[in-house]
């Protein structure tokens, strides 16, 4: 379904017009689209919503979603993702709120007025992020009171829950928007987490080889985990260097209502329901 303004919008499930305020709302932004899902109170997917747009219309985009598809529905509980947020990692023993953007700062070369926080308690540590200030005020308007969650959090938090024991690395690679998020897991620890912009298949493909180099990781040993926009093209060219290459569906996967079909472009976005609270 086309919206206009090059907007386009697919729906599967239950319409937007059934929405209750019984129901929970889940979404995923990023700077070119907008993933969300509506659930009961167990969590089982009864909608799931894909609306995808240029940059530089994403305030409009939103506040269409918003005022066309959302109207004036209220929700039992509401939870946001940002996407390939900017961020930091801090041991808790060394975090001080008051330093958060001159630590961001000086991780991503980005100064953010206002810097957001999410506690990983499995590693002792809090991840610091930015947000457009710009989106960060449509949704606290909109949303009032509600915290914008970092996805690759939420994508860490799940990693470490499932690779608590001594499993071989996994390499965990989120492809969207001409960007791709990092996450690299395995012996019970966190090795890396980061992001990084792409023109080429090429480019993920070097991220990643120099990744492996940098924690000297053996081919053999680690996994490739590919999710997002990830293509079939992609997902070839990691098999000609790397033995285990596979598309990334998540853990605990909810339960999703008959007619709802998802792919690996849904998966950060279901781990926001399994993770989130």
């Amino acid at each position: 379904m086309v919206t206009g303004n090059k907007e386009k919008l697919d729906i599967q499930g239950l319409s937007p017009d059934h929405y209750s305020s019984d129901h929970f709302l889940y979404a995923l932004v990023a700077n070119d689209s907008l993933l969300w899902a509506v659930t009961n109170s167990d969590k089982s997917v009864l909608s799931i919503g894909d609306l995808r747009f240029e940059p530089s219309e994403q305030i409009s985009a939103l506040n269409s979603w918003v005022s066309n598809t959302l109207g004036n529905k209220t929700f039992a509980n509401t939870s946001i993702a940002l996407r390939s947020c900017d961020l930091v990692l801090v041991p808790n023993a060394l975090y001080d709120f008051k330093r958060s953007p001159e630590l961001l700062k000086l991780s991503s070369g980005v100064e953010y007025q206002n810097c957001l926080s999410f506690n990983i308690s499995r590693l002792s540590a809090t991840l610091i992020y930015g947000a457009d200030e710009e989106v960060l005020g449509f949704f606290q308007r909109v949303f009032r009171g509600q915290k914008l969650l970092p996805s690759q959090g939420l994508l860490i938090d799940a990693l470490l829950k499932h690779n608590r024991f001594d499993r071989n690395p996994q390499i965990v690679i989120d492809v969207h928007g001409g960007k791709c998020d990092f996450a690299v897991v395995g012996h019970s620890k966190l090795f890396l987490v980061n992001s990084f912009n792409f023109k080429t298949d090429e480019d993920i493909l070097f991220y990643t080889a120099n990744i492996v180099k940098q924690l000297a990781l053996e081919n053999e040993e680690i996994s490739i985990e590919a999710c997002g926009e990830v293509t079939d093209k992609q997902v070839e060219l990691f098999k000609e260097y790397f033995e285990s290459v596979n598309r990334f569906v998540g853990y605990d996967q909810p339960t999703l209502a008959a007619g709802i079909e998802t792919n690996s472009r849904h998966t950060t976005l279901l781990n926001i329901i399994s993770c989130a609270s």
